[in-house]
């Protein structure tokens, strides 16, 4: 039998077979091995790209939450308590309302400014006629000054337009700042003599009398300025110059009359008594012009 299985191709043929059968089996076996590896390799694959697709989308939800929480922040950053937006708005109507009172003071203070301008220039002309008037001259009645008459229609004018828009405020400014204009443009004057005096009566008395009219409060220095004038007159009327004090004497001046017109109310302080005779009491040194 062995001799047969070796000489007469049996062993040949059953080891070819078996040859055969075992490179059948080493073929299967590596197709085996290669699907096992490359399922193997595929389901890596799969795994990773679950993974990546798990890390993108940790990844996104974690963005999403980042920004979700970050929009809760801002939106609680500017979320304000009751008592913040109350004194966040105190302070915005105190802004608002100190703004706005700024605003009507700088109008207030244009308005008075032009109103002044038409006036102001009156009075200069005013000031620089009657410097003319001689001492000598005979003048037996005195009218106010023609350029006195022009300021009291422009001031016609404003009181009309003060009144009809409620702004009676604004026309006392105005006065204020009319009565100090002329009572300075008086004082400039370097040589007044009682033609002068008597001329800048005149013209106190219409422009007082105007004020009265219209009530207005703001002209204690023209008040003053014909007091003063009248003072004086008193004082040269009696010779007594030499033998009273004029500051003291003028004080119990104004004091007097002050108490016979008990309408005035015009707030004269001291002060104000005391400025008009430092300024005016120049007239007194030159009687020889008088």
């Amino acid at each position: 039998h062995l001799h047969n299985f070796f000489f007469h191709a049996d062993f040949s043929k059953k080891k070819a077979e078996k040859k055969a059968e075992k490179n059948k089996s080493d073929s299967h076996n590596n197709n085996d091995e290669s699907t096992s590896l490359n399922d193997q390799n595929k389901l890596e694959k799969e795994n990773i790209m679950s993974m990546e697709n798990d890390n993108s989308s940790s990844s996104w939800v974690y963005e999403e939450n980042k920004l979700s929480i970050n929009g809760d922040q801002n939106y609680k950053s500017v979320i304000f308590e009751d008592n913040e937006l109350e004194e966040y708005g105190t302070y915005l109507f105190k802004s608002s309302i100190s703004k706005l009172k700024e605003i009507k003071n700088t109008i207030k203070k244009n308005i008075i400014h032009f109103s002044l301008i038409p006036l102001y220039d009156y009075l200069n002309k005013y000031i620089e006629q009657i410097c003319y008037i001689q001492y000598d001259e005979t003048i037996h009645f005195f009218d106010p000054h023609e350029n006195i008459c022009l300021l009291g229609e422009v001031i016609f004018s404003f009181v009309e337009i003060y009144y009809e828009n409620k702004n009676t405020n604004l026309l006392q400014e105005l006065f204020s700042n009319l009565s100090e204009k002329y009572f300075l443009l008086i004082n400039k004057i370097k040589i007044i003599n009682k033609n002068i005096i008597l001329q800048i009566q005149a013209d106190l008395n219409y422009l007082i009398n105007v004020c009265i009219k219209f009530k207005i409060k703001n002209y204690k220095f023209l008040f003053l300025l014909n007091l003063f004038f009248s003072f004086y007159f008193s004082v040269i009327g009696n010779n007594n110059f030499d033998n009273i004090d004029i500051y003291t004497s003028f004080q119990s001046y104004v004091n007097e009359k002050t108490e016979k017109e008990k309408f005035i109310d015009l707030e004269i302080t001291c002060d104000d008594i005391s400025r008009t005779t430092t300024n005016m009491i120049h007239i007194f040194k030159d009687q020889s012009s008088l």
